[in-house]
């Protein structure tokens, strides 16, 4: 005797519900699984993207930046959003970043050549900073600029050094700028200590600049010139 099971109406709505869920479950997980893939394809994009940037040369990043100045007038490239030249204005950054505590602290992230600033100097680079006297510095920072002036008055037989308007303008005199400003801080300074008063300079570096014959009685405050 054969049995034939007849489902009932409940059991069928049941079945076809079972049957939604499971297609359903199913479209979720493959509609994830694209998501995970596509996110996956980006994260190793920005990835390449990224590790190419590091890659490239010095040479090769001056090259773009002076190619965005010589489109937009300027080198202030934005490093937010999606801008194709995102990680161009990241190596912008990072310069301007580097450039400043060379000057200043004498300890940058990673040190940057005198020929790549004066590269840089050269495109009429905008280095963003500057130098403010009065400030304490590091002797490493101060022995750092000391060489410098040095070999200025080596050059020019003169300590009182000469910014160009034009050069202070488009960024390039940044690096020139910053000596004449310590220059004339260190006469200030020496003023102080010998008037008793709050000072950065010490017997040390009173020494090594008498010893270079730093003419004291020059200018306590600089002007660019015209």
């Amino acid at each position: 005797m054969t049995v034939i099971k007849i489902e009932s109406s409940k059991e069928k709505v049941t079945k076809k519900k079972d049957s939604s869920f499971v297609k359903t479950e199913s479209s979720m997980a493959k509609q994830e699984k694209k998501l995970k893939t596509k996110t996956n394809m980006n994260d190793s994009t920005t990835a390449t993207t990224k590790k190419s940037r590091t890659k490239l040369s010095f040479g090769e990043q001056l090259m773009e930046c002076t190619e965005f100045k010589t489109k937009f007038g300027h080198c202030k490239i934005k490093t937010n959003g999606t801008d194709s030249n995102k990680g161009l204005g990241i190596w912008v950054q990072e310069m301007r970043r580097n450039f400043k505590l060379q000057m200043t602290t004498g300890k940058p992230r990673s040190r940057i050549s005198e020929e790549h600033i004066q590269q840089l100097n050269n495109i009429g680079f905008h280095w963003g900073f500057t130098p403010k006297a009065g400030l304490p510095q590091s002797d490493e920072a101060w022995y750092a600029a000391l060489e410098k002036v040095t070999q200025y008055h080596k050059d020019f037989n003169t300590f009182d050094i000469e910014v160009k308007e034009e050069d202070n303008k488009n960024g390039g005199g940044a690096q020139l700028l910053y000596l004449a400003e310590w220059a004339c801080d260190q006469r200030d300074q020496k003023k102080r200590r010998d008037s008793k008063m709050k000072s950065n300079m010490n017997k040390t570096r009173v020494d090594l600049l008498t010893k270079i014959k730093f003419n004291w009685g020059g200018q306590r405050k600089f002007f660019t010139k015209k």
